[in-house]
C-alpha cells in the first residue's frame, strides 16, 4: 500500500530505452514499482522492477494496465505509440518523452512528458505526475482516446483521407457504417 505501480508494455527493443526505465525505477526508490511486460523483458523481480517475458493476450494485458497507476515510456522514436493509447484508454495517465509521436498523443492534462531522455528527467516527470491529481489525468486520458481515437472515428478519417487522395467526392460502394 502506498506504492505507485508504473507499467511499460511492449517489446524489449533498443529504441524503447529499457535501461533508462530501470534506472528511473531504481532512482525513484521503494515508493514506486515498475512492471515490464512483453517479449524479451527480463523475467522475475529485481528490486523494484518486475518483468513478465512473452506475448500477453489483450484481455490479460488490459487487466494489468488497469491495475497500474501510470504508464511510463522512455522511447524517443515512437512512430505511433499504440501502447500509449492503450494505456490511456485504460484510464492511465502517461509519463513519457517529449519526442516522436508521444507528444501528439499525450496532450496537456493526460500525462507528463520529460524533455530529455535522462534518468533525472524521467524521475522528475514521474514525481510531477504524482504531485498532481493523477486519477483525474487518467480519466481525461480515457476521454481523449474515446473522443479522438475510437475505431468509428479513426476509420471514418481513414476513409475520408483515401477519398481525398483518390479524388472521390461522394461515398462509394465501400461506405462503412457503425453499428449493426
Amino acid at each position: 500500500i502506498g506504492t505507485r505501480l508504473l507499467v511499460f508494455a511492449g517489446r524489449a527493443a533498443r529504441e524503447k530505452n529499457l535501461p533508462l526505465l530501470r534506472a528511473a525505477a531504481r532512482a525513484l526508490g521503494p515508493g514506486y514499482h515498475l512492471l515490464l511486460i512483453g517479449p524479451g523483458m527480463p523475467q522475475g523481480r529485481d528490486g523494484n522492477v518486475t518483468g513478465i517475458d512473452g506475448f500477453m493476450p489483450t484481455d490479460r494485458l488490459a487487466g494489468h494496465l488497469a491495475a497500474c497507476d501510470a504508464l511510463i515510456h522512455a522511447g524517443t522514436q515512437e512512430t505511433f505509440g499504440l501502447v500509449v493509447l492503450e494505456a490511456m484508454a485504460s484510464g492511465l495517465p502517461v509519463i513519457g518523452m517529449h519526442a516522436g509521436a508521444v507528444p501528439e498523443l499525450v496532450v496537456p492534462g493526460t500525462g507528463v512528458l520529460a524533455t530529455v531522455a535522462t534518468t533525472e528527467a524521467l524521475v522528475d516527470a514521474t514525481r510531477a505526475l504524482f504531485s498532481l491529481d493523477s486519477a483525474a489525468m487518467g480519466r481525461r486520458a480515457r476521454r481523449h482516446v474515446e473522443d479522438r481515437y475510437a475505431w468509428a472515428r479513426t476509420l471514418a478519417t481513414l476513409v475520408s483521407n483515401y477519398r481525398r487522395v483518390l479524388g472521390v467526392a461522394s461515398p462509394g460502394p465501400w461506405v462503412w457504417h457503425a453499428g449493426p
